[in-house]
């Protein structure tokens, strides 16, 4: 520790063990997620049984990737439509089709993101190409899965009028789809980019004022895609879904 700058967090040297957090007395370092059973999450779930009756809500998977923890995410579900929850995974698609296979039985609705049509800009800004996220799209939709499109909009980067026109032409070939919700930009994630001590991005977007978003919904309408209202949000496509 150095007397000028105070306490000094060394990453390099964390084992993720979190003795740090449980002796920091201000709380200044908190663990961000925690190990838990498949009855300990049904047990938190059922709590709220009563206002799932009343909204039709029920049981989200989200992540991160449910998919990338497929056991678990199997044993959850089951447990849960045991219970007789409904039952939604929210995905980014990039899976097997073997692994959606493997939780299709027990899932209701499946949130489908949909980032980018164009494969070369996928690349660039998500690391790996869409093709096998867009075959699954169509596979799961041809099995007569309820999908519902989410398509997270970034300014500068994918509120473009030829995505647009290519998310218009993929509903068109998609007819069974539960329907296609757009997710504006925001900065809800940023307090725990910071606590995870991620390096800030050289550049930022600025989140869409509700004007933007109302000419992307007009955008989306033009070329015949009605937006369905975010999912478990009012019926307000300016409203951003977390």
């Amino acid at each position: 520790m150095d007397d000028q700058a105070g306490h000094v967090l060394d990453r390099s040297r964390c084992r993720v063990c979190g003795a740090c957090a449980a002796e920091c007395n201000a709380q200044a370092l908190t663990i961000l997620g925690r190990t838990v059973t498949v009855d300990e999450v049904i047990a938190e779930a059922i709590r709220d049984r009563a206002f799932y009756a009343t909204s039709g809500g029920g049981l989200t998977l989200s992540g991160g990737e449910p998919t990338m923890q497929i056991e678990f995410a199997e044993a959850l579900l089951v447990a849960a439509k045991a219970h007789g929850l409904h039952c939604c995974v929210e995905t980014c698609g990039m899976a097997s089709l073997d692994r959606f296979k493997q939780i299709l039985p027990y899932t209701d609705l499946l949130l489908y993101d949909l980032k980018e049509t164009d494969n070369a800009r996928h690349k660039e800004f998500a690391g790996a190409p869409n093709t096998s996220i867009i075959e699954n799209l169509r596979s799961l939709h041809d099995l007569g899965e309820n999908i519902l499109l989410s398509l997270p909009i970034i300014p500068g980067y994918n509120d473009r009028e030829d995505h647009f026109a290519m998310i218009a032409e993929l509903a068109r070939s998609l007819p069974n789809l539960a329907g296609v919700e757009m997710l504006p930009y925001h900065r809800l994630g940023e307090g725990k980019r910071q606590r995870l001590g991620m390096a800030e991005p050289a550049s930022e977007p600025e989140p869409p004022d509700k004007q933007t978003v109302r000419q992307w919904a007009d955008a989306f309408a033009r070329l015949g895609v009605r937006l369905a209202p975010p999912h478990g949000q009012p019926s307000d496509p300016t409203h951003p879904r977390g």
